[in-house]
């Protein structure tokens, strides 16, 4: 209100501006306050900071405090995950721990939404050797996964940037039934055809 008071007067009084700079301080702190209590994204921590800067508050402020620490958090958490989806091999428990650590951090939504997609592919990838590993060691033949199926999984493995858990293992059960095969290649003297002859 005395802010409004000392406009209406069309003259320039350096109180009313400095009256006007502590009232702008006051929202922001206001609004700092009730932010700490929501989620941000890294660009809106960010965009915090800026417009507490701007309004000229100072480093000593506890909120100010508060988003800066966050968005360091924020900026380690974006460069970490950054570098660990740029290797060749990636370490997947240090991926799933940085997106579980997500929620606990200002982050950008796309660089997390990058990493999920690396997790929910390599999950997935998972959940299938598991299946078919298991159902290769059903005691009924008609039940057991056919070569080509077990074929073509570990193919497409090789375009993830590691090999989940059980990869190893269901590939050593494709070699055994390789050999299998090679065995009834002589056995029909076709031990010189291709492998692919018995898919």
């Amino acid at each position: 209100e005395l802010v409004e008071a000392g406009r209406n007067f069309n003259v320039e009084i350096p109180e009313v501006e400095h009256l006007e700079k502590i009232h702008l301080q006051m929202k922001w702190t206001e609004e700092a306050a009730r932010k700490r209590d929501q989620y941000l994204t890294l660009k809106e921590c960010q965009d915090l900071i800026a417009s507490g800067e701007q309004v000229g508050l100072k480093d000593t402020n506890e909120h100010m405090l508060h988003f800066r620490e966050m968005s360091r958090h924020g900026d380690a958490w974006e460069t970490k995950a950054k570098e660990l989806m740029a290797v060749e091999a990636v370490h997947y428990q240090q991926l799933e721990a940085l997106s579980a650590q997500a929620s606990r951090f200002p982050v950008s939504p796309e660089t997390l939404a990058a990493v999920d997609a690396i997790l929910t592919k390599q999950r997935e990838a998972q959940k299938r050797i598991q299946t078919l590993y298991e159902k290769s060691k059903d005691p009924e033949l008609h039940n057991r996964p056919r070569y080509k199926e077990v074929r073509e999984l570990t193919e497409s493995l090789e375009q993830l940037n590691s090999r989940p858990i059980g990869a190893i293992d269901l590939e050593r059960e494709q070699k055994r039934h390789e050999d299998w095969m090679r065995k009834g290649k002589k056995l029909f003297g076709k031990a010189n055809a291709p492998l692919h002859i018995l898919k």
